[in-house]
């Protein structure tokens, strides 16, 4: 039988809600570990809940107690996100792949690049809650681990649960990446309008000296060719033609429109492309 070879996967290639997963992971003990897990096969971890900032749940051990267990996160400052949102905004790829239930690891990137670490690497910037009472990571008990490990699973079920213990939510993401890119639009349209203007145009030659032309093409048109194919990335296809004349309820119903476009899209995609 030959030898399985593992190939390395550089770690900004890493899907960041494994990263995160796998951080948490790292501060179980092993001692502790097994003990968690029999907790956890028993379905003693009830609840489980991810919400901005913090993750909670009810765990029965089996001396018969119950406690609400809490992992605090640290998050973001509103300024923080509007920094990221404004450069996220510039790239319709994060909004695809986003619409597309994915987190990309170049958000990642985008983090680091501003001096805002997706996933911190200190211990001591995490808080666990057994009860109200705060506990250090060196001293969980097996609910505590248990806990810690049934919130890894769901991490690593839920890409977005990353940004969502950071302090955005799904929805509110997607909106604000939205309402940024519909602004850039707008602001692009209006520029270019202006540069129009300011092009000098060659004159037309005169409408006799063209007619015997006119069922004539150049020798370009003899090497165009087009291949029917799937778009690079998912709602690439969506493109408005203008800004609706609302009276200021453009960016909503653009919104609406916009989610209709991109599941309709992608039913098209798959009926007539075979995806």
């Amino acid at each position: 039988m030959s030898e399985t070879k593992l190939i390395e996967v550089p770690e900004t290639h890493t899907v960041p809600a494994l990263r995160l997963a796998q951080f948490l992971r790292d501060q179980v003990s092993s001692e502790l570990e097994e003990e968690a897990r029999e907790l956890i096969r028993k379905r003693k971890v009830l609840d489980l809940s991810i919400q901005s900032g913090s993750a909670n749940a009810k765990v029965h051990a089996d001396d018969k107690t119950s406690s609400r267990i809490e992992l605090l996160f640290p998050i973001l400052t509103s300024d923080e996100w509007n920094t990221l949102l404004d450069e996220m905004s510039q790239e319709a790829y994060y909004l695809a792949m986003l619409l597309n239930d994915t987190v990309p690891h170049e958000i990642e990137e985008l983090f680091e690049a501003n001096g805002l670490p997706l996933i911190p690497q200190d211990p001591s910037l995490f808080q666990v809650r057994n009860s109200g009472e705060r506990v250090a990571f060196s001293e969980l008990s097996p609910p505590d681990a248990a806990f810690v490990l049934r919130l890894c699973d769901k991490i690593e079920s839920d890409p977005f649960s990353v940004l969502i213990l950071r302090g955005i939510g799904h929805d509110e993401l997607l909106h604000e990446l939205r309402k940024r890119r519909t602004l850039l639009k707008k602001d692009k349209d209006f520029k270019t309008s202006l540069h129009y203007k300011e092009i000098e145009y060659e004159p037309a030659p005169p409408l006799v000296a063209t007619i015997p032309h006119y069922w004539s093409a150049g020798s370009e048109l003899n090497t165009l060719s087009y291949t029917i194919r799937a778009d690079e990335l998912p709602a690439s296809i969506l493109k408005w033609l203008d800004p609706l004349p609302l009276s200021g309820l453009e960016d909503k119903v653009d919104f609406m429109f916009e989610e209709a476009y991109e599941r309709v899209a992608r039913l098209a995609q798959s009926y007539g492309l075979g995806l």
